[in-house]
């Protein structure tokens, strides 16, 4: 690694994008069906 070009702050920033990508799609990917419940269940509660 270049010290010299090595910015803490860009690649922390960068760590989270991709990290926070990775888990939403995980998510999406493993359960569409019980997020949409939750969300639902949400509404309904949310509308009394």
């Amino acid at each position: 690694m270049d010290s010299a070009t090595w910015s803490p702050q860009v690649d922390f920033t960068v760590l989270v994008k991709n990290l926070e990508g990775s888990v939403r799609s995980a998510c999406v990917r493993s359960t569409p069906s019980g997020v949409a419940d939750l969300i639902e269940a949400g509404l309904n509660e949310a509308a009394g």
